[in-house]
């Protein structure tokens, strides 16, 4: 999703590339400090696209559309909605 030259991106990458340190790139982006502003960009497109959305739109719209494939923890269960909820992760 975020790349400093197609030079960087194998072709058969489906993971988030950026920039590293000493003009390199790196798949290893990951955390809170990839997931912040990848979410804050899709919530800047969402509103781009219908600015009379209230926060408790963009809530909803987040909750419904997250999905945790691929956070590996142990405590994930089901909320009383049927959500899967985790303390590491939310």
């Amino acid at each position: 999703m975020l790349s400093p030259s197609k030079s960087c991106i194998p072709r058969s990458t489906q993971t988030q590339v950026t920039t590293d340190l000493n003009h390199t790139c790196t798949d290893k982006h990951s955390g809170t400090s990839a997931s912040a502003p990848l979410a804050a960009g899709i919530c800047a497109l969402v509103l781009s696209a219908n600015q009379n959305l209230t926060w408790r739109d963009m809530q909803y719209l987040v909750v419904y559309t997250a999905r945790p494939d691929g956070l590996y923890l142990a405590d994930w269960k089901l909320n009383g909605v049927g959500r899967r909820v985790s303390h590491a992760f939310g």
